[in-house]
Parts: C-alpha cells; structure tokens; sequence
C-alpha cells in the first residue's frame, strides 16, 4: 500500500525516437526538450518531487547519453532516488516498460510518460486504484478536442469500456488517456510476455474488463510530442519553471 512516506516508484517512459518533434528539437531526446530554457525533465522532476514522491526509475533509449548528467544532477539537487535503464533497441512502451521493471525487480508501481505532463495527485490515484482493489488504472483527463488524442468512454463509475483511435474529424469534447497508470505487482509480472508493442494497444484494450479510470478534473494537462503543441508548453507550463 502507498502511503507518505512509502511512495511507490515512479516510471517515466523516456525511451521513444521523438520523430514528430524533431523539426523543433532535433537533437535532442524529447524528454530533454527546453521549456523556457529549463529541460522537461526538470520540470518532470520537480513536480514529482513536490508530490511526495522519492524514487524515480527512467525507462530510456534513443540519445540516452543527452539525458544521463541531467538526470544525474536533478537526483542530487533533489535528493531522489533515481534509476536509469536503457533499451538496447526499440521496444515500444509495452516492451520498454517490461525490460525496465524486470532490469529493476520493481512490483507496484506508477507510470508516465515522459512526454506530457499531467497535474494529476498521484497519491490519490493510487489510494483509488488500491481501495478497489484494482489490477490495473488510467489517468483520464477532459480535453475540448479530441481529434489528436483518441478517446476514452466509460462503462460505469469505474471501468473503461472503449478506447477510440485518434481521428481528424471528430473535433468534440471528450476524455482521454493522461498517459498516467497504476499497476499491481500482480499486473506487473503479466509484463513478462511482452518483449515489444503498445501499453494502450496490447495490453489495456484487450483486458478492458480490469481497467479502471481516475478522472483528472482539475490539472492542468499538455502534450509536448508535437511542434504545436511544444510551442504551447512555454505558457502552460511557465509556473513550473522555477
């Protein structure tokens, strides 16, 4: 059980080529992208330290050697307990996430990924997903456009029921995956069959009757994968630049 002063770890999913990015940071990895000249991963950091939370496992691949003394930097400034892992080649978020939780025998655990940020309480979250004994749960957060995102429509009060694929010509109002999870020690160890593929596609989609959902109803939300919405990350993001 997570408590205050027993956190869970914390999984940053750092690892992907960044290919929609590059045209604006392109030689970087997106998780080292400026926002008003600090590193996202700063920012990441620093957040995550502010929410209680004090281990730190980064699941890393392409230019992972850019993020490395950062990532040195920010655990002593920070005084957190950070591990790095990196992929020997590709392996989606899927197999990405089951190479690094096998590298670091971790168990229950929360997972983002490194490229959105999402202020989400995580203590909350996870005393949700444990109250209900759940295997396995989503952040959800309302958007008013849909269209890059997909979608996420609920069965009940606690369990998804659909995951809808992105699609240009639905520009409505909706709830999407936050790109934040929780997962049991018990889901974890499912991980192991999977040397490759999608978190989302593989692995949730197929077990929706386990899934529960975590509305987000009042953090502030932003993607960061895309030049768009990188040039917005400057503003939205500006009372995290400290």
């Amino acid at each position: 059980m997570m408590t205050n002063n027993n956190p869970l770890p914390v999984v940053v999913l750092a690892g992907g080529l960044g290919t929609r990015l590059r045209s604006v940071v392109a030689d970087k990895p997106k998780i080292m992208a400026p926002i008003n000249d600090i590193p996202f991963v700063e920012i990441l950091l620093k957040w995550l330290k502010q929410q209680g939370m004090n281990r730190v496992i980064f699941s890393l691949g392409y230019k992972a050697e850019l993020v490395l003394p950062t990532i040195k930097r920010l655990a002593r400034e920070l005084c957190l307990d950070i591990d790095t892992v990196i992929e020997p080649s590709p392996k989606g978020t899927l197999g990405g996430l089951n190479y690094t939780l096998s590298q670091t025998s971790t168990g229950e655990c929360i997972v983002i990924n490194g490229d959105t940020f999402i202020d989400v309480d995580l203590t909350r979250f996870v005393t949700t997903m444990q109250k209900r004994q759940s295997d396995m749960g989503i952040g959800v957060v309302e958007v008013p456009n849909v269209a890059r995102f997909g979608q996420v429509k609920f069965k009940n009060d606690e369990f998804v029921a659909q995951f809808i694929e992105k699609d240009e010509g639905n520009s409505s109002k909706g709830w999407i995956n936050a790109g934040v999870y929780y997962f049991s020690a018990d889901t974890v160890s499912e991980f192991h069959q999977y040397n490759c593929g999608s978190i989302e596609q593989d692995f949730l989609i197929p077990q929706l009757n386990r899934l529960h959902y975590f509305k987000v109803e009042l953090g502030l939300f932003i993607d960061i994968g895309t030049p768009e919405s990188f040039k917005q990350a400057a503003e939205v993001l500006r009372e995290y630049c400290i």
